[in-house]
């Protein structure tokens, strides 16, 4: 049976910033942010603890931002809790996002203060993953080298992804890239060199990218065209008294009509 969320929408008028779309095996980061009641101040031994579950009482607990044995890790390492619960940060991250991972999501705090922030309660939903993208897609000249780019669909930290080529064109001259950015994000894409011949004319090329658990594949059809020999065309044009030579120097490309 599908796994269907009933949302009240009156109830939550910022129900927009409520939400968290991410593709599956990939990550995703929900910022947040608590205060407590007047008189009351949080300390060091403030505990934050995020329950998966509509007011977090379906599936239990998910992530907490300590390592007693009260809270045992149920996800395999996936859920982190990455804010500062004495700051008023309650932050959490989830990498490697499955299907299941879809649902509302409840924070408390424990400690010295006790309270469920029930109008804490974001939704997550995981999507399918998306195709890798290949560029340049232009037409290939027969003889000449290019180099084709496949960029994961990702920016996740810790999530290298493995990029395989296949096709009838030489692929053992691949190059793996990984680029860090000031924001914390990672960009991952790989470029593939080869030189096409007439024959790859129509050939498929294909590029996977797999990550712990999921993979993603993207195809191409390979445009290759012929580079014909210059050619000089001379033609004359008379003008009373003179001639004139007008020359010039054409480039065809010709499509490979072999099959």
């Amino acid at each position: 049976m599908p796994k269907c969320l009933f949302l009240n929408i009156s109830a939550f008028p910022n129900l927009t910033a409520l939400t968290k779309i991410v593709q599956r095996g990939l990550c995703v980061r929900i910022p947040c942010n608590f205060t407590v009641g007047p008189g009351y101040t949080l300390t060091t031994d403030a505990i934050g603890i995020w329950y998966k579950g509509f007011n977090g009482y379906k599936n239990g607990i998910v992530g907490a931002s300590t390592n007693s044995s009260r809270f045992p890790d149920t996800t395999n390492g996936r859920f982190i809790f990455t804010g500062k619960v004495s700051a008023g940060d309650c932050s959490f991250s989830i990498s490697d996002a499955q299907p299941g991972d879809t649902d509302w999501y409840l924070f408390r705090l424990e400690g010295p203060l006790k309270y469920n922030y029930l109008d804490i309660q974001p939704i997550v939903f995981v999507a399918d993953l998306k195709e890798p993208d290949i560029s340049p897609t232009k037409d290939l000249i027969a003889g000449e080298e290019v180099t084709l780019t496949c960029t994961a669909p990702t920016n996740c930290p810790g999530l290298s992804p493995t990029f395989t080529w296949e096709g009838s064109v030489n692929t053992e001259r691949t190059q793996n890239h990984t680029l860090q950015h000031q924001d914390g994000n990672f960009s991952y894409w790989s470029n593939i060199t080869f030189t096409p011949s007439p024959r790859d004319h129509n050939s498929p090329l294909s590029c996977t990218v797999t990550y712990k658990q999921e993979s993603t594949k993207k195809s191409i059809t390979l445009n290759v065209v012929c580079e014909s020999s210059f050619h000089h065309i001379q033609f004359y044009i008379y003008v009373p008294q003179r001639w004139v030579v007008y020359a010039y120097k054409i480039k065809f490309l010709q499509k490979d009509t072999h099959k």
